[in-house]
């Protein structure tokens, strides 16, 4: 088998749909497919992957790990599924290699675009302030996501407003609330979407073969007879890892910069649709959950200082204050030039310009200690500490 018919299966297995009840049984069906489709690659290319047989052994041992998590989640030892999922990720002293740093981190760039919609019964006099997350004291507003438990804040984003209406179940489109927001600096997601061709090349080969059992894990499709389940197996995985996420930032805050730390996770909607001729890149997500939970306001202030957002519009509104005009598209286009040209001449994708080129991008407060502990001197000598903040604030002594 060739990496490019190595690539067609992947695409074919992704995402995932349930084939039966028993979802443990359908997740070991998947990860077993995808065992032995490894096994068809030409091994002339698998040998040119450093030290494959290490490799291999390491990706039977994730997909070891992951089954052997579900079960214990299964039998109510869920501190025992996460130390699985964590010493397969973070590794385990001299015996388990970790791989969470090495097989696939995405850097989200200062400026770059995202979008969160959300419906309401009435669409009057809504703000920034509710497109936010839902604040850490309404925390019993909070459902289970597929990367967030009951009662957790975590902030969904969409890199396009199409990724944002399939995530929503496709509401009345006219209807729909968007924000436009903006990265207001670098900072690192762990990558859960489904790889593109490039990513099957022999440089980034190893890297995907090692991150496909998790992504695996993580795009299990939703059947709709479940989605007013209480519990919901497709989304185990997906909540240990963000618990994993949730517990390393905060330890590794002590001995790291804040601006080093993995906040999130970047995936592939299961909502995947062929009736919209669009480039892939639309069904990107964001999931990052709320990191310091000790603000006032009730919101998260790492996620108050990562992003900048706008007033929500909806495309009703937008349409009624001006026409967004018409454009005849352009010949002569390649392929995905031209489902590039589909989106940007979509609904969606004018909504997107109408966002980004004329509402004004807001920030909520935040304040950051970058230190978690200081050393007051006995002497009562000075001593120094630094704040990431865009407001006033004050330090209080009992």
């Amino acid at each position: 088998m060739t990496l490019q018919q190595f690539y067609q299966e992947i695409e074919t297995l992704l995402p995932v749909k349930r084939e039966s009840d028993d979802f443990r049984a359908d997740l070991s069906k998947a990860l077993s497919i995808y065992s032995k489709t490894i096994k068809n690659i030409d091994p002339n290319i698998l040998s040119q992957i450093p030290d494959w047989a290490t490799t291999e052994k390491r990706i039977e041992k994730l997909i070891d790990a992951i089954k052997l998590s579900v079960k214990h989640y299964y039998e109510g030892m869920y501190s025992t599924a996460f130390s699985v999922m964590r010493n397969q990720l973070l590794g385990h002293g001299d015996t388990i290699e970790g791989i969470m740093d090495t097989i696939g981190l995405h850097t989200v760039r200062t400026d770059e675009d995202f979008y969160r919609g959300r419906t309401f019964e009435n669409n009057r006099h809504k703000t920034h302030d509710d497109m936010f997350h839902i604040k850490l004291q309404e925390r019993g507003k909070i459902t289970t996501q597929r990367y967030s438990a009951p009662g957790y804040p975590c902030l969904y984003l969409g890199s396009t407003i199409f990724a944002c209406w399939e995530e929503l179940g496709e509401p009345r489109f006219d209807d729909l609330m968007i924000s436009a927001y903006k990265a207001t600096r670098n900072f690192k997601l762990f990558d859960l979407r489904i790889p593109k061709e490039i990513e099957y090349t022999h440089d980034n080969l190893r890297n995907t073969l090692l991150r496909l059992p998790l992504i695996i894990a993580c795009s299990f499709v939703l059947r709709d007879k479940d989605k007013q389940a209480n519990f919901k197996p497709e989304y185990i995985i997906p909540h240990l890892l963000i618990e994993l996420i949730i517990k390393r930032s905060r330890e590794d805050r002590k001995a790291k910069q804040i601006e080093e730390l993995i906040l999130g996770v970047i995936f592939t909607s299961t909502h995947i649709s062929n009736e919209f001729m669009f480039p892939k890149r639309v069904f990107d997500n964001i999931a990052i959950p709320a990191l310091d939970v000790s603000s006032s306001d009730g919101y998260c202030n790492i996620l108050s200082w990562s992003f900048k957002l706008t007033d929500p519009t909806c495309y009703e509104y937008e349409e009624i204050k001006s026409d967004f005009g018409i454009d005849a598209g352009h010949f002569g286009l390649t392929e995905e030039e031209q489902l590039e040209e589909n989106y940007i001449l979509s609904k969606m994708g004018r909504l997107e310009e109408r966002l980004k080129n004329t509402f004004e991008y807001k920030q909520f407060p935040y304040v950051i200690p970058v230190q978690t502990t200081i050393t007051i001197p006995a002497d009562g000598g000075s001593t120094s500490l630094e704040i990431l903040s865009n407001t006033d604030w004050e330090i209080k002594t009992d």
